[in-house]
């Protein structure tokens, strides 16, 4: 469901250092050559009680139970099948710093007509890191006709609801491979190290000028990235956000253990990941997303220091393999022009798809490049002294402003009325949100883009009264109550169809970017949670919408349980039970339906002559 991805290639190196376990006679202990998996894990994980207090040392420590499911899709069908997890977390927030850990634990299982794989999972998050992906690992021991067999996996790229996964499956006991025990390389020599635990070192310095005891946070927390050759060199990379000695460098570096120097990439070189399909990119000169192998299964990607952007391809056959890239860039302009900096709001482009659809380019001081899609009234230019009440409609995570023409039939559902339809692009993960950034602000500010940039652009060219209702999807429906609450100025009713409508009770977790940490900025959070906010909702038209996951009547023959829209229906109850509390219009759809189209195009179906009557008022 960021404005960008940052997604690293995380991998373990017990399931790469396959030229170190070797072959032949398997022994106790000493398993046989790895049969490498690859494919993704689809489902979501939901929700639980919080239990909150503190340890022996003042740290917060934050208990919650959850469960989750879904399905693999490998390219092993020894691993493809159901999965069911039982979670645990841990969190951490170190009362006197900035840093905060999160590590989740459970059991897992994966089920087929043949097997069960059952084991454990561990997932860690740390907020000294600069990426926002998580290194994320699983242990599973085989049953069935898979008795005997052991197996690693670990998330290469983490998407919600879908992951790619890399392993591997192993002959005989689970591996316990040393990420030092190559066979050639000779990396240890130079090692300053510590013990941990019995068997478990953490290296201190490589003696090759790579420091990673505390006072070197680039090298000790923030290495985002390993792979290991077959050579058995180790590769590391590295992305740190401050400069507070000489032995930390801004920006992400690659290198190797035990081998002088780094490669630094540059401050230019723009920052990639996946979801599982495509490439996307961010780039920091002209402060815009560009994908890549759109609709192209990939697994992992990585930025080399000259920029070219390397991907590995999904494992589906016909798209394997890998990928170089290179960046689109704008051309040089001048230090003077506004094209690249945007200094200035300016409507770049507009591009007339039909007699009623226009789409705008606009260049944003405060987003960057930013896409806007218009649905004029029928008649629009018959007379140019007219204005018009405004619906805004805003799309969910992973889609664009294209969303709702592409997908519903509003432009045949709003062909007869005298309403403006704007439909603005808040990319895959804006969250509809002026971003907190670690108290520094500015890029994204989404909220500002919509409510104030835009909001006098389609005032000064395209007519758009004073009057304005709003609605929206999942991602969009969250857009749609917080911009409801914060700006109540500014709409006559608001609409939600499957929306994430309370983000603090419904345990959310973005990137630490958009509203600080939960707990160390909770006032921020508060200010950006609906329920919180339910008041501002007075004297306004409020209609929500949401199934509870099972299979409903618009979902297909077959359809099975939606973990995603499970996990919103509890966030819409306790919305809808606030605004009762409080005493506010509110109306009310749910029952059995998934987080799909046919169920916010009925919604809108439904909602829209609430919206109407609001702006006749």
């Amino acid at each position: 469901m960021g404005t960008r991805s940052r997604l690293s290639v995380v991998l373990a190196i017990g399931l790469l250092a396959g030229s170190a376990m070797g072959s032949g006679a398997q022994g106790a202990g000493e398993p046989g050559p790895a049969a490498y998996v690859h494919g993704f894990f689809d489902g979501v994980g939901c929700c639980g009680d919080e239990v909150e207090t503190f340890d022996d040392e003042g740290n917060r420590l934050t208990l919650r139970g959850m469960t989750g499911s879904g399905t693999s899709e490998m390219d092993d069908p020894r691993l493809s099948g159901v999965w069911e997890n039982t979670v645990s977390v841990d969190e951490f927030a170190q009362l006197d710093t900035d840093e905060r850990v999160e590590i989740h634990w459970g059991e897992l299982t994966i089920t087929n007509d043949e097997g069960t794989w059952a084991g454990t999972w561990t997932q860690t998050y740390d907020s000294m890191a600069v990426s926002d992906t998580p290194l994320i690992q699983y242990h599973l021991t085989g049953d069935g006709a898979y008795e005997g067999l052991s197996a690693i996996l670990s998330v290469t790229s983490s998407g919600w609801p879908r992951s790619a996964v890399a392993g591997a499956i192993f002959p005989g006991p689970m591996p316990l491979a040393s990420a030092l025990a190559q066979d050639e390389a000779d990396v240890s020599a130079g090692l300053v190290t510590e013990g941990i635990e019995p068997s478990v070192e953490r290296i201190v310095s490589d003696g090759a000028g790579h420091d990673l005891d505390e006072t070197h946070p680039t090298y000790r927390y923030d290495m985002d990235s390993i792979f290991v050759l077959p050579d058995g060199t180790v590769w590391l990379s590295t992305t740190y956000s401050r400069e507070d000695n000489d032995a930390n460098p801004q920006g992400a570096l690659t290198w190797a253990l035990g081998q002088p120097g780094t490669f630094q990439h540059s401050e230019d070189s723009p920052s990639c990941g996946t979801e599982g399909l495509g490439v996307s990119c961010w780039d920091p000169i002209a402060l815009r997303e560009t994908t890549y192998l759109a609709g192209t299964p990939i697994s992992a990607v990585a930025v080399a220091p000259d920029g070219t952007i390397w991907a590995v391809g999904g494992y589906d056959g016909d798209n394997g393999g890998l990928y170089r890239i290179a960046p689109t860039r704008p051309e040089p302009v001048a230090e003077t022009s506004a094209a690249v900096a945007f200094t200035e709001l300016r409507v770049a482009d507009v591009a007339e798809l039909d007699e009623r659809t226009r789409d705008l380019t606009i260049e944003s001081p405060s987003v960057g490049e930013a896409k806007v899609r218009l649905l004029l009234p029928s008649g629009f230019d018959a007379d140019a002294d007219r204005t018009y009440p405004v619906l805004y409609l805003l799309h969910g995570a992973w889609d664009d402003y294209t969303s709702w023409t592409r997908e519903t039939d509003v432009a045949e559902l709003t062909a007869d009325l005298d309403l403006l339809v704007v439909m603005p692009d808040a990319r895959e993960e804006g969250w509809y949100s002026d971003w907190w950034n670690e108290g520094e602000g500015g890029v994204p500010a989404w909220e500002t883009f919509h409510l104030d940039e835009l909001r006098d652009i389609i005032e000064r060219d395209w007519r758009a009264g004073d009057e304005r209702v709003i609605a929206g999807l999942s991602m969009g429906g969250y857009g749609t109550m917080h911009y409801a609450t914060a700006h109540p100025e500014l709409f006559e009713a608001a609409a939600s169809f499957s929306g994430v409508v309370d983000p603090v009770g419904g345990g959310f977790r973005g990137d630490y970017g958009l509203w600080g940490d939960p707990l160390e900025q909770s006032d921020i959070w508060a200010t950006h949670d609906p329920v919180a906010m339910a008041e501002a909702l007075a004297g306004k038209p409020v209609y929500l919408s949401w199934g509870d996951g099972q299979p409903g009547p618009l979902d297909p023959e077959g359809a099975t349980i939606d973990d995603l829209e499970a996990w919103v229906a509890p966030q819409n109850e306790a919305l809808a039970a606030r605004l009762a509390e409080l005493g506010i219009d509110a109306t009310i759809e749910s029952g059995a339906g998934t987080h799909s189209w046919p169920y916010w195009e009925q919604g809108l179906h439904h909602a829209l002559p609430m919206l109407l009557e609001a702006l006749e008022r």
